[in-house]
């Protein structure tokens, strides 16, 4: 076993530590956001930045792996479908993550925010950011059957996933508030 190769595994090993870390920290503030339907700005300042640092983190450590994945290739290399979707949708959440904090995050400072109809450009752009790191976390995890799915197959899955987070967005948005999650009675 060369030292490049424990490097890889090593650094394989951090991408997936930082990623499992960055997704529990959108997924707990998806989650918050969906049991409240209050947005605290404080707490998304902390969680965008946490993000944020993990994102960098990320894209770090990725690019190495796809360097040294290219620089022990035997033969001429190309990068694989799975490769080349992993990219555009990291690229789009970092393109997304971008907008969330240039024009949303800026408008919710201050106090809690009710959620409501108003916040439609924020909720798309949150369902977005969703979107995007459960299918980054397909795409990482899907050997068995990334040799059958083409570069548009994944892309029509990002898609689809997209389609449906944003179609959530515009429900919990949208929905009267008398409609309210299911709460175990206390006997």
């Amino acid at each position: 076993m060369s030292a490049l190769s424990v490097l890889q595994q090593a650094l394989l090993f951090v991408h997936v530590i930082v990623f499992a870390m960055t997704l529990a920290a959108v997924l707990r503030e998806d989650l918050r956001l969906v049991q409240t339907r209050r947005i605290d700005a404080n707490r998304l300042h902390h969680t965008a930045r946490a993000v944020s640092i993990g994102l960098s983190a990320l894209w770090a450590s990725g690019l190495v792996l796809v360097v040294i994945d290219a620089a022990s290739s035997a033969g001429p290399w190309l990068p694989s479908a799975k490769l080349q979707a992993k990219l555009i949708v990291v690229t789009v959440l970092t393109v997304n993550g971008w907008a969330l904090h240039a024009w949303v995050f800026p408008r919710l400072a201050g106090e809690a925010v009710r959620i409501d109809w108003r916040l439609w450009p924020a909720a798309a752009l949150g369902a977005i950011s969703s979107a995007s790191w459960v299918t980054a976390s397909f795409v990482g995890v899907a050997r068995v059957i990334s040799p059958w799915l083409s570069l548009a197959g994944f892309m029509a899955l990002y898609g689809a996933v997209v389609a449906v987070c944003v179609g959530l967005a515009w429900i919990m948005l949208h929905a009267p508030r008398a409609i309210q999650f299911a709460h175990p009675r206390s006997k």
